[in-house]
């Protein structure tokens, strides 16, 4: 089983090379992120970064646990690894290469918890906006109603 460290890992954090961990497995999540069905968002708010409290908080099926095996490409180890994989070094020389010519610093952040929080506000938002629209549907349903008797 290949091992890879917490470093290793976040240099995964894009669309085009996707990996997440969970339960110190690593998934490469790449070709999976447009078949997710909680929409690629999730998965890319994710990317690079630890992301077992939220694959276990939102409940997946046995199938979808099964599901991931598919993708499991190794573990997380908390020593530095002395040989790298050959996919990650090769990332990491074109990270460094992209760096240099752009000056743009790329420092993944661990802390999905803010996208977590993200999630929930957006979705309690877009529950008030629903019962908002109720409400003026079933004003305007009363008003013409009681204007016809």
């Amino acid at each position: 089983m290949n091992k890879y460290t917490i470093d290793e890992v976040a240099l995964h954090n894009n669309c085009e090379d996707l990996w997440v961990i969970i339960h110190g497995n690593v998934y490469n999540l790449t070709s999976f992120l447009m078949e997710h069905p909680g929409g690629e968002e999730v998965l890319l708010g994710l990317a690079g970064q630890d992301g077992t409290e939220c694959f276990d908080n939102i409940g997946h099926s046995d199938e979808a646990k099964l599901l991931r095996e598919k993708f499991k490409i190794g573990e997380v180890t908390n020593q530095e690894s002395g040989t790298q994989s050959k996919i990650t070094s090769t990332v990491q020389s074109k990270a460094t290469s992209a760096d240099e010519i752009t000056g743009d610093v790329i420092e993944p952040t661990d802390d999905y918890n803010d996208y977590d929080h993200q999630a929930q506000t957006k979705q309690k938002s877009s529950i008030q906006g629903f019962i908002y629209v109720a409400i003026a549907i079933y004003a305007v349903i009363f008003y013409y109603y009681y204007q016809t008797m």
